[in-house]
Order: structure tokens, then sequence, then C-alpha cells
């Protein structure tokens, strides 16, 4: 970098919009789009149509990942201007925001790596400028509202029209589909079973200690999860274990969203499917907060309360949890064909069943969009000092590196699969919520005013700075 670019950083040409829209790609389209180049007969072939047809020696080698430009880590996109993974474009973020100002220990002259990425703020906000991220791209709350506020007047009148009645689909989820979603279920029950919650947990009022281990439970509970599905099985075993120890956050993040209730500000004790074991203790978000700095829990809140918005339905996060675990973007990947196959699996069968739920395809879309949202919540978490002393916090890492992976053999393929929400013929053999039908067209129209603002809030940021994990670029 030159020194005129060092001193007017402002001057630096901002890539335009449909620059940052192909630059970021999310796992929306790796399932809804598939791009198909249709010629004429008659037509000219081109000469890139020549070259594919007879390509050169290593023409079809795909690119290179992407490195993060300031620890090393797998970066999928610009930030701000700046190659970065998310864990930098979080830390640029929320330091930009704070307005924060590090000094440095050793002059600036610390090197920033994956693994000391979190060591020196200084040297780490200092490289993120150096490799071109702008703190001028980063926007303050209020400029996001205002932003948010124009699109709702510029749509005018169309806003206060009420929505379209959406069709609904024809079609319920195949035999297929209903193979993985039992097992998603057998596993989730099978999980909680094996790591039930002590008995001193279940009184009202905990100490910090007993918060803890309730965490605790929940991790290996979600560990059980994991191992319960085939495809998670299908993974080498090394990778296995790198899925499971840098998905474990995300995944309780999304388990504390099955329960949450907003207006009482706690979760509350609940059983899913019918089984007494998915249920967990009653506990009360201000006794969380107690655990954790201001700015944390009110982004994990924002987090619960606009999923909770969506009304998930237990099946709905558990899909997204299998999506969120076999994420092949994670740091030490190596079999990544074979992850990425598993996930888009997972992706396709959420886009046909919460189609087939709600009876809009957008909803979709909203659904997805909680995995940036997710994953930048689980990075934040990652890089805060959390409120424990020395023991909490030794306790903490130790639960967290002794996720162990298993060595398992496949299960046979399930038979006979039948389930009473999908009216299909034979006993169900787990009992699924009692309103697991598709949502009529007065019902689904009603949430539409709810969902909104979550789905304005999202597609807010989608473009600038953020994409899903686990997108398979084409």
């Amino acid at each position: 970098m030159s020194d005129a670019q060092e001193s007017h950083p402002q001057q630096r040409q901002r890539p335009s919009q449909s620059q940052k829209s192909c630059d970021t790609t999310t796992a929306v389209t790796t399932t809804t789009q598939r791009t198909d180049t249709l010629t004429s007969p008659s037509a000219e072939p081109t000469p890139s149509a020549a070259s594919s047809a007879n390509p050169e020696p290593g023409a079809n080698k795909p690119w290179p990942p992407r490195i993060c430009g300031v620890c090393g880590d797998r970066a999928k996109s610009y930030h701000f201007g700046g190659i970065s993974c998310d864990s930098c474009k979080a830390f640029f973020r929320r330091s930009v925001q704070n307005e924060s100002h590090f000094q440095c220990p050793n002059r600036g002259n610390c090197r920033i790596t994956l693994a000391s990425r979190k060591s020196c703020q200084a040297c780490r906000f200092a490289k993120c400028l150096a490799i071109g991220m702008e703190a001028s791209w980063v926007m303050t709350e209020q400029e996001r509202r205002a932003r948010m506020q124009q699109r709702l007047l510029a749509k005018g009148d169309s806003s206060s029209r009420p929505p379209p009645a959406p069709r609904p689909l024809e079609m319920p989820p195949s035999a297929e589909d209903v193979v993985l979603l039992e097992e998603l279920v057998h596993a989730y029950v099978t999980g909680c079973a094996g790591a039930p919650f002590a008995a001193h947990l279940q009184r009202e009022e905990k100490s910090r200690t007993e918060l803890l281990d309730v965490f605790f439970t929940l991790v290996h509970q979600i560990s059980g999860f994991a191992q319960g599905l085939q495809a998670f099985a299908r993974v080498r075993e090394s990778d296995r274990h790198i899925l499971l120890r840098t998905a474990v956050l995300e995944l309780c993040f999304l388990r504390s969203a099955m329960n949450f209730d907003d207006d009482d500000d706690r979760w509350p004790s609940r059983v899913h499917f019918g089984d007494e074991a998915t249920s967990v203790p009653s506990v009360r978000a201000s006794d969380v907060e107690r655990l954790v700095p201001v700015e944390l829990w009110a982004l994990h809140r924002k987090f619960l309360v606009s999923t909770r918005r969506l009304k998930p339905d237990p099946l709905t996060l558990l899909l997204l949890s299998a999506i969120a675990l076999l994420c092949p973007d994670r740091a030490g990947i190596r079999d990544l064909e074979t992850l990425t196959l598993q996930q888009e699996r997972y992706c396709a069968l959420l886009r046909r069943y919460v189609t087939w739920r709600k009876m809009a395809p957008i909803e979709f879309a909203k659904v997805l969009m909680r995995l940036p949202d997710l994953r930048e919540l689980a990075d934040t978490h990652a890089d805060s000092d959390l409120l424990f002393d020395a023991k909490e916090a030794a306790d903490v890492q130790r639960h967290l590196s002794n996720v162990m992976v298993r060595t398992v053999e496949l299960p046979a393929q399930v038979g006979d699969v039948t389930s009473e929400f999908l009216s299909l013929p034979g006993p169900p053999r787990w009992k699924f919520p009692g309103d697991l039908q598709p949502l009529s067209a007065a019902e689904s129209a009603g949430e539409d005013s709810a969902e909104e603002e979550s789905a304005e809030e999202s597609s807010s940021q989608g473009s600038s700075d953020r994409s899903a994990p686990g997108a398979r670029k084409s």
C-alpha cells in the first residue's frame, strides 16, 4: 500500500453494489438456483465455449480457497473492502461501532495468526485497516434504522395492501424426506436421553455453578445429537472432531432458541416430540446475564427474539442445526466435497419442508438467513471475555475441549418410515407436535407482518458484509 493510500483512506474506491452481491454467496443460492447455459443450434460457438469443449490441461482446476488477510483463516468474500474471515469481520464491526481505541504492549509488532488473533486487539485492528477494510463502511444502528425506514417508504401504497394469499403446495415431504426428518428427531431425543440434566438443576434458583452445569449438559446432548446423524458419521474422523468443536456453540444457541420466551424473559421447561428426555430446566435470562458482558447478552437476545419471530417449529431448528454442523468452511477441514454434499442435502430438505409447512418459498430464505447471524454470535462469544473466575473459565475450556467424537458404525437404513403429521399409512414412531400441518392461507398471511421486520433486517446486511456459512459456489 502506498503512502498516499495510507494517508487518504477515504479515497479508496468502494466496490459497486453489484460487485458486493457477486462476492457475497449464501446457502440460499446453493439450494434454490442452478443456472443452465442455453445456446441456439444455429449459433456460432464463442471462444469461451470452444475452450470449454476442449479444455486446456489444468483449465478445470478449482479456484484456490480465499484466505483472511488478517489472521490466515478461511475467508468467503470481501467484508468492508477487504478479504476477511467471519471472526475478523465481526471484530472489525464491533471495534468501529464501539469506537474502541486499542493499545499494543509490543509497540505494534505483534504477529496476527489464527492462534494469536485474540492476543492483541490493536495489531489485529491495524491489520484489518492494512488489508483495505474501511471503518466508514460500517453502519451505525441509526443508519441501519434509517435505511430500513427508507425502504418501507419506497414501497408506497403496496406495503399497506394485504399480501396475496400464498398457494399451498400439493406435495408433502417424500418418504425419503421423512427418513431424514425422523433421523433428526431420533438423534435429538437420543442425545438428550444420553446426557440427562441432574435433579438439582430443576430448582428455580440456580447458582453460577449450576448454570454452568446446565450449559455443560447441553454440550454433551448436542454431541450425542451430532453423532446420531448418518451424514456426520460419513465424514472422516479428523473432520468430525473439527466440526463438533467449532459448531458446538452455534448448536447451543439454536437449541436455546427452541424454548426462549421473550415475554417472560426466560427459558421455560418444555417437552419436544412427546419425550420427557428433551425437557430443559427453566432458566431466567437475568441469571445468564450474570455470566456474560452486557453487549454479548444483547446480541444473544437479539438473535433469540428475531429467530422466535419467525415461529420456527422444533424440526426447522433441528434442520438448521444439521446445516450449521455440516459446514465445510471450518478451518482444517480436509474432505470438503463430501461435507458440502451432505450440507446441501439438508439445505434442500429445509427448503422443501419450510416451503410446504409455511406454503411460501420466501420463508426458506428468512429461515436460512439465521445462519450468518448465528455465526456472528458464536464468533463474538468466542472473542469476548466472559465474566468467569479462573476456575469457572478452566471448567468451560475443559468441557469444550473434551467434546469427543466416538467411533460409530453407520446405522441400518430405517424401514417403513411413517409419521402421523404427514398422513402416511402405519403407526407413528415419534409423537410430532399436533399442529404440524401446512398453515392455512389466513395463518400464513397473518404472520407476514410480524416477520417483515426480521426480513428487512436480514436483507439490509445480506449484500454488504455477510454470507451464509457453508455456501457452495457454482
